[in-house]
C-alpha cells in the first residue's frame, strides 16, 4: 500500500535541504554523457553506508507533502542506487527528479530521456517491478517541459505516466490528472483543464483528493488572473487539506487572489488582509513557510524574509531563495511597486530550483506584465 501514496507525493514534489559542496560524474552505462557538476553534499553523509539507497531515496520524496525533501541527499542516494544496480531504473528516475530540485534541470532531463529511450521503455514495460520507474520518469520529465512552457510535451508525458502504471491506482491517476489540468489552465485551454479536473475528482474524490485538486485548480486560475475563481478554489484547498505545508501554501495563494480581486473591484485589499490574519490563526504554519507568512502579514520586510529563507535549515539555500522571491514579488505588487515585483519574479525564475508551481506562476505573472 505504500507505493501509491509515494507516487501521489511525487506529483506534488517540493524543494530540498543540504550543506557543503562537491560534484562528480554520473555512473557509467545509461547515464553516460551526463555530468553532474556543482552538486552540494553533506560531508557527514555517506550513501555507501545506506543498506537500501533506493528505498531511502523514495522515502525522501514521500515526505514531499511537508515541503522538506532533501534534494542533494536524494541525488546522492539515487546515484548510489544506480551504481549498485539492484534497482537501476528507479535510481535513474529518482536521480532525474533530484537534479531538478538542486537547480540542474538539463542534467536531470537527460537522465530521464535516457531512462525513457525506446529500448529502455520496452525493457521497463516487460518488468512490472521496474515499471514504477517509468511512471516517475514520465511525471518527472513533464516537470521539466512545463518549466519551459512546452505544454504539449508536458501534457503528453502526464498521459504516459497515467497509462504505464503497472498497477493503476485511482489516487495516483487523480493526482496526475490534476497536474494535467494545471498545465492546461496555464496553456489557456480552459475546457480541457475543466475536463481534467473533473476526471481527477472522479478518480480521487476523498478529502485529500478534493483538497489537492482544488489547490491545482486554484493555481491554474491564479496564473490566468481569474482572481475570484482562484480565491474560491484555494479557500477549499485550505479548509480540506490535512498537510500544514499545503494549508499554508493555499492560505498565501488565496490571499494573493483575494487581494488582486479587491484591487480590481474597488482598490481595497483590507478584506484580504483580514482573511489572511484569520486563517493564520486557524492553522499550524509549516516551518519552511514561516518567513513568507510573516512577510505577507507585514510583520517583517522583504529583506528579512529573504534572510530567514536563506537560513532555513529545512531546505537548501537556492530553493528557499527561489520560493522567497515569489512571495516577495507578491508583497511588492500589492504595495503598488510593480517594477520591484517584476524584478523579484525574474529572480525566482532565474534560480531554476523553485517548486514547480512557484516557477510557473512567476513566469505567468511576468508574461501578464509584459516582462
Amino acid at each position: 500500500m505504500r507505493r501509491p501514496a509515494l507516487l501521489i507525493a511525487v506529483a506534488f514534489l517540493a524543494a530540498c535541504q543540504t550543506q557543503g559542496q562537491g560534484g562528480k560524474p554520473a555512473p557509467p552505462g545509461p547515464l553516460s554523457g551526463v555530468v553532474i557538476t556543482g552538486v552540494e553534499s553533506d560531508p557527514n553523509f555517506s550513501p555507501a553506508t545506506v543498506a537500501a539507497p533506493c528505498q531511502a531515496a523514495e522515502a525522501l520524496i514521500g515526505n514531499a507533502a511537508d515541503g522538506q525533501v532533501q534534494g542533494h541527499r536524494l541525488v546522492a542516494l539515487a546515484e548510489e542506487c544506480v551504481k549498485r544496480g539492484s534497482d537501476r531504473a528507479m535510481g535513474q528516475a529518482l536521480l532525474g527528479y533530484g537534479l531538478q530540485q538542486i537547480g540542474k534541470p538539463r542534467e536531470g532531463l537527460q537522465v530521464l530521456k535516457n531512462l525513457l529511450a525506446f529500448s529502455d521503455a520496452a525493457r521497463l514495460a516487460a518488468n512490472p517491478a521496474a515499471a514504477r520507474a517509468s511512471v516517475l520518469g514520465y511525471e518527472g520529465r513533464s516537470y521539466f517541459y512545463a518549466g519551459q512552457r512546452r505544454w504539449p510535451a508536458a501534457i503528453d508525458d502526464i498521459d504516459q505516466a497515467i497509462e504505464v502504471q503497472p498497477d493503476p491506482d485511482t489516487r495516483v491517476t487523480g493526482a496526475l490528472l490534476a497536474r494535467r489540468g494545471f498545465y492546461q489552465s496555464l496553456a489557456g485551454n480552459g475546457p480541457a483543464a475543466t475536463n481534467s479536473f473533473e476526471n481527477a475528482l472522479s478518480n480521487w474524490g476523498d478529502r485529500q483528493g478534493v483538497a489537492e485538486i482544488a489547490y491545482q485548480r486554484g493555481l491554474g486560475a491564479l496564473g490566468r488572473a481569474q482572481w475570484d475563481r482562484a480565491a474560491a478554489e484555494l479557500a477549499v484547498a485550505f479548509e480540506q487539506s490535512g498537510s500544514a505545508y499545503r494549508r499554508t501554501q493555499a492560505m498565501l495563494a488565496a490571499y494573493f487572489a483575494e487581494a488582486m480581486a479587491g484591487l480590481a473591484r474597488d482598490g481595497n485589499i483590507v478584506p484580504a488582509q483580514v482573511a489572511l490574519e484569520t486563517r493564520a490563526q486557524q492553522t499550524a504554519i509549516a516551518p519552511t513557510m514561516e518567513p513568507f507568512v510573516s512577510l505577507l502579514l507585514r510583520e517583517i520586510g522583504p529583506e528579512a524574509a529573504r534572510e530567514l529563507a536563506e537560513a532555513n535549515p529545512q531546505q537548501n539555500v537556492e530553493a528557499s531563495l527561489a520560493q522567497a522571491y515569489w512571495y516577495i514579488g507578491i508583497y511588492h505588487l500589492l504595495a503598488g511597486e510593480a517594477d520591484t515585483a517584476q524584478s523579484a519574479w525574474r529572480e525566482a525564475v532565474s534560480t531554476r530550483v523553485t517548486t514547480l508551481q512557484d516557477l510557473l506562476l512567476s513566469q505567468s505573472m511576468l508574461r501578464r506584465m509584459g516582462s
